[in-house]
């Protein structure tokens, strides 16, 4: 079972922590990993790694939200 998603479409600057309390919500995070350019900025994008799928499922009704501004897309990663 997949406990990874995929999670885009927010502010570049956004914060690791913001994301886990974010997602904190839904079940236990294991892992947030901030995709960076080789120059350390965001890209955007970042995948959040649950202890369970059932966590991970929860964690979908995000899709669509709004962070910052700006509307997440959310669904597991491939």
């Amino acid at each position: 079972m997949r406990t990874t998603l995929y999670v885009g479409g927010f502010a570049v600057d956004t914060p690791t922590a913001e994301l886990r309390d974010l997602f904190d919500r839904y079940g236990e995070v294991e892992e947030v990993r901030m995709i960076r350019r080789a120059s350390k900025d965001g890209r955007g994008f970042a995948y959040v790694t649950f202890a369970s799928h059932a966590a991970a499922e929860a964690a979908l009704v995000l899709d669509g939200r709004e962070l910052g501004g700006l509307a997440l897309r959310v669904d597991f990663a491939r």
